[in-house]
């Protein structure tokens, strides 16, 4: 049971995380993750649950959509004394991707958090796509 909460867990946490697009309004609340792309950091926040979700930089109106996800790896500490639990999921990508005329950036990440059981933390990498006129 404790290994599919923290893959669930994992699975939530790398779904917060995304890239880069034109938006209109200010995006809602969400989870924040700090991106490293291309030496670039962006502060982004997801207002989602799915694998897809975009994200909206916190500092402008832009928005984007990752496209393929890096391999993930995370690691459980249980509050209890319990022997520490530590994964790797695999990469994956979206299916069908648009990728012409549209801007590819390679993003790392690191994700952490405090649940009553215990504390989360895991790093991976996210490639984004963004409109070719967007530069970070």
């Amino acid at each position: 049971m404790q290994k599919k909460w923290l893959v669930g867990a994992a699975i939530a946490l790398v779904s917060f995380v995304v890239p880069v697009t034109a938006a209109g309004a200010d995006p809602k609340p969400g989870l924040e993750v700090i991106l490293n792309c291309d030496g670039e950091i962006v502060y982004v926040s997801v207002a989602g649950n799915g694998r897809w979700t975009p994200a909206h930089d916190l500092n402008s109106t832009l928005v984007g959509v990752p496209i393929a996800f890096g391999e993930f790896n995370g690691i459980f500490t249980p509050t209890d004394g319990s022997p520490v639990e530590e994964f790797t999921d695999p990469p994956f990508a979206k299916p069908n991707a648009p990728r012409s005329r549209n801007q590819t950036f390679d993003c790392t990440y690191t994700v952490e958090g405090s649940f009553p059981d215990g504390t989360f933390s895991g790093n991976g990498s996210v490639t984004l796509i963004v409109p070719s006129s967007v530069r970070f």
